[in-house]
């Protein structure tokens, strides 16, 4: 017959159950279930951001071929069409670039929209 505080005896217990005396380091989960588990977190997170990025892309697109075309329109009204281009450098500018193409084929920058595009700051040019 057991005693009442014999099942808490430390002791005891490490000497009836022999797989207890041994610490076991081993990892729970496989190496090979591991990876698996991170290619399915990293392919989860991609399918997260993505579709935003991609999204913020295009938007960013519509915004600045309105922005570039409301530019023509006050700044090149003799050009023949207009096209928003996304540069890095210069640095100084880096952003959304606004350029026209009149009907002899020269194309110039005629406004800096900037890394988010918007409304193009246009100033009234005097006829003197």
């Amino acid at each position: 017959m057991r005693r009442l505080g014999e099942h808490l005896d430390t002791k005891a217990a490490m000497t009836d159950h022999p797989e207890l005396d041994e610490p076991d380091d081993a990892p729970l989960r496989s190496d090979q279930r591991r990876r698996i588990l991170r290619v399915v977190a990293l392919v989860s997170m991609a399918l997260l951001v993505v579709p935003g990025f991609i999204g913020t892309v295009v938007q960013a697109q519509q915004s600045a071929r309105y922005a570039c075309e409301i530019a023509r329109v006050s700044l090149a009204p003799g050009a023949q069409n207009s096209s928003a281009r996304f540069e890095l450098f210069p640095l100084v500018t880096a952003g959304w670039q606004c350029y026209v193409e009149f009907y002899d084929g020269t194309s110039i920058r005629i406004a800096t929209l900037g890394p988010i595009p918007g409304l193009p700051r246009l100033r009234p040019v005097s006829v003197s």
